[in-house]
C-alpha cells in the first residue's frame, strides 16, 4: 500500500496559525508553540501502544478491561482472533473527532486522517513485532467503515 502524504501546512489549524506570521514558519515552529511534552507523549502512546496478553489474546492495554474481555470471551466462545478484532479497534473519530478530522476525504484534514490511520498500521505492526517476536499479526486500516469512521484494528493471524 502506497502512503499518500498530506501536507501539514494545508491543514486548517496550521494554515490559520501561519497567517499570523511575517516570515514562513516551519512545522517545527508550529510544534514548539502548540504541542507540550505531555501532548506529544500521549500521541506517541496512540502510535506505539502498550499491549497485554490475556488467555492467548494480544490486546491494547488501553482497551482492556477484565469484565469486557470475559464478556467477549463468552460471547465469541473463546475465538481469540475474533475477540482481538473487537477489542483492538481504534476509531480515529474517537480520538480526533469527525469535525476536527474532516468528515470528507476530499478535505485536507480527511486526507491527513487517512495518512494517520495508515501510519498507525505501520507503527502498530512494528510495536507488535517488537513485543511479540515470531508471532504473526494482521493490522488493518478501514478508511470509512459504515460503523464509525476511519478505524485501525489488529488481530493474531
Amino acid at each position: 500500500m502506497t502512503l499518500r502524504r498530506a501536507r501539514p501546512e494545508d491543514l486548517t489549524e496550521i494554515s490559520s496559525w501561519v497567517s499570523g506570521w511575517q516570515s514562513q514558519p516551519t512545522v517545527m515552529d508550529f510544534l514548539s508553540q502548540n504541542v507540550s511534552v505531555a501532548k506529544a507523549l500521549a500521541v506517541m502512546r496512540l502510535f506505539w501502544p502498550e499491549f497485554v496478553e490475556i488467555r492467548g489474546c494480544v490486546l491494547l492495554r488501553s482497551q482492556y478491561s477484565s469484565s469486557g474481555f470475559q464478556s467477549w470471551w463468552e460471547t465469541l466462545d473463546g475465538d481469540r482472533a475474533g475477540i482481538e478484532r473487537v477489542i483492538n479497534h481504534v476509531h480515529l473519530w474517537d480520538v480526533f473527532g469527525p469535525t476536527l478530522a474532516g468528515e470528507s476525504s476530499t478535505l485536507p484534514e480527511g486526507s491527513a486522517l487517512e495518512e494517520l490511520g495508515q501510519l498507525m498500521c505501520r507503527t502498530f505492526a512494528a510495536a507488535l513485532s517488537e513485543q511479540f517476536p515470531g508471532r504473526e499479526f494482521e493490522v488493518d486500516y478501514a478508511g470509512e467503515p459504515e460503523e464509525y469512521g476511519p478505524t485501525v484494528t489488529f488481530w493474531t493471524a
